[in-house]
């Protein structure tokens, strides 16, 4: 699985694009054993996060994935679900099949 998130500055953040709004992808996991993780070192911008678990390759399209979004230490969301097509690279938006959109 592949992860992309668009943070309230608008710029995705994935494989592509390993950083923006002073978030960072720390790895391109192509192994499919995972994770990847996006972080920000500093303050993280307040405001609405689009998050997009994608199925790069056929081969992880039934895989389950879990999510979880950790602020401070804590633990503030946390989602689990199978994405059951191939995505290749769709753009993280508010329409794709299976977006988590949280206000941070």
């Amino acid at each position: 699985m592949d992860l992309h998130v668009v943070p309230p500055c608008g710029t995705e953040i994935f494989y592509g694009t390993t950083m923006a709004c002073g978030g960072t992808l720390d790895v391109d996991d192509t192994s499919r054993s995972g994770p990847e993780n996006i972080t920000w070192s500093g303050t993280f911008p307040s405001g609405r996060y689009l998050i997009c678990p994608e199925a790069f390759t056929s081969a992880v399209a039934d895989a389950t994935w879990t999510l979880n979004v950790v602020r401070g230490g804590i633990t503030v969301h946390t989602s689990t679900g199978v994405r059951g097509r191939t995505d290749g690279h769709t753009p993280c938006s508010a329409t794709f099949p299976g977006v988590i959109t949280l206000d941070l």
